[in-house]
């Protein structure tokens, strides 16, 4: 909304204790947010992302999903916290703590993919935004595995 604050310009994020997240259309959304019982809620946005969802949508990209917004919410979130901690700032500053969120996402989008690059006589719509399928796509290809944090302890002799 144009009230938005972005999440790292919050002052004090260790006063956020609950969140609403509006679950609905893009075209609803924008209806209920102006709903005068949620107008005495700080609204907050967070960076552009572009979104994965393998249905259309007549938004472009970065108009993400409920359970999109959310993880990129609490990432961000987690991220800000973290860059303020004296104690927790040593990168790397998001270190996969909500990635589970998006299993199930995740194992959709890679069916989809997985199902129109490999069978060339399936026709996908064209309403979608070029490059969507991913003309080869597997799973080691389409996730990036967390990098292993360092052993703190490795190389120091006893």
């Amino acid at each position: 909304s144009s009230q938005s604050t972005e999440l790292g310009d919050l002052t004090d994020l260790d006063a956020v204790k609950s969140v609403v997240f509006i679950d609905s259309t893009w075209q609803q959304s924008k209806a209920i947010a102006r709903d005068e019982r949620l107008c005495r809620f700080k609204h907050v946005r967070i960076k552009s992302q572009t979104s994965l969802f393998w249905r259309f949508q007549n938004n472009d990209p970065t108009y993400l999903a409920t359970v999109e917004a959310i993880y990129y919410f609490l990432r961000e979130f987690i991220v800000n916290k973290r860059q303020r901690s004296a104690e927790d700032s040593t990168p790397p500053l998001y270190r996969g703590e909500v990635d589970d969120l998006l299993f199930y996402y995740i194992n959709q989008y890679i069916a989809v993919q997985q199902r129109y690059s490999h069978n060339a006589t399936m026709q996908y719509t064209t309403r979608h935004f070029d490059g969507y399928i991913l003309p080869s796509s597997c799973w080691d290809e389409l996730v990036a595995f967390p990098q292993l944090l360092p052993d703190s302890n490795a190389g120091n002799a006893s």
